[in-house]
């Protein structure tokens, strides 16, 4: 909710005075209390990074403006650590070929991130082991 509400904003790529800033591909954060132009050169770099927070004990920030119910006090009661990830990724060393009739992706990601989430947003995948009937 967090992360959708800052694309829908468009500060999922920026650091705001506040945000919880992730080094990127490592799990080192830091509260931006300003954004100064050595910061804004580093996100440009993609050598930082907006983060969110995975709520529980520690957590450098409470998430702002979201319904959260009861959950967080259940996280913290529960003994869950809290975490940060970067609410953007460097998709490294990206490659792109034709093979037969498909198209053969490669690319590198950070620790945290899941190949399956860049898929699905650069593409529109159908599983082509189903038979599709034409209609009409």
């Amino acid at each position: 909710r967090y992360l959708d509400g800052r694309v829908c904003d468009g500060t999922w790529n920026r650091i705001l005075p506040g945000d919880v800033v992730n080094l990127d591909g490592t799990g080192s954060v830091f509260v931006a209390e300003t954004v100064d132009d050595d910061l804004t050169r580093r996100l440009a770099a993609m050598d930082v990074h907006p983060a969110g927070v995975l709520w529980g004990k520690g957590a450098l920030t409470a998430i702002p403006a979201l319904d959260r119910g009861d959950w967080q006090a259940a996280l913290i009661a529960a003994g869950v650590r809290a975490a940060n990830r970067s609410l953007r990724l460097s998709i490294r060393n990206l490659e792109v070929s034709q093979v037969g009739q498909s198209i053969e992706v490669r690319f590198g990601l950070g620790r945290g991130a899941y190949a399956t989430g860049v898929l699905r947003e650069i593409a529109e995948i159908h599983d082509a082991s189903r038979k599709i009937t034409p209609t009409g």
